[in-house]
Formats: structure tokens, sequence, C-alpha cells
């Protein structure tokens, strides 16, 4: 499959945006779609910065790692399919939320 994924033609791309103009009613746009794979994204859920995968034993609440590389998340962070999303915020050392839903990657 093309950059598209069902195969319609493309209409006139447009410079300052980097997308076809509409064909009819129906916008295209070009670039990465969201099929469902990769990095956590797929179905409902989707993230739009780095993730993590959960540690699973941690959600069954048998991890006894020192040092996990996977995520133990708070309660109040975000899971969806397995995975959490980064707090950037945090990561430039400035994430003043109360109770992020993003992961603190300590």
């Amino acid at each position: 499959m093309g950059a598209l994924g069902l195969g319609m033609g493309l209409g006139a791309l447009s410079p300052t945006l980097g997308m076809a103009a509409p064909l009819g009613n129906f916008p295209v746009a070009l670039g990465a779609g969201g099929g469902g794979g990769g990095g956590g994204g797929g179905g409902g859920g989707r993230s739009f910065g780095p993730t993590k995968e959960v540690c699973r034993n941690f959600q069954r609440g048998t991890c006894d790692r020192a040092e996990c590389r996977f995520a133990h998340p708070n309660p109040n962070v975000s899971v969806v399919n397995g995975h959490v999303t980064l707090c950037m915020a945090f990561s430039k050392g400035n994430c003043q939320r109360e109770n992020c839903k993003y992961y603190h990657d300590h």
C-alpha cells in the first residue's frame, strides 16, 4: 500500500502543508497513518510522544527487579495498549503538574 493506504488517487499537493488537496469532499493526508502498528499506537488510544512498555510483572504485583527497564507507572498515569507516554516536561526537568498523566521515567 502507498502513503494513502486505500489506493485512492492524489489531488494537487499543497506546497506549504505537505498535504494533498481535497478530492471531492474527502481530504487526503500524506505520510504515516495510524494503521495500528508500532509504539503503542493503533485503536482508539493514540500517543503523541515517546512511549515505554509497562512491566507485566509490575502489573501482576510480582516485579522484584532492582533496576527494571520497563515502566512502573503510578495509578494516575494513562496506560494505552500496555504502554505509557513519557512526560517531555519531566525529561527536561520542568514538569509542574501535581498529578501528571504522563510517565516520569526515573
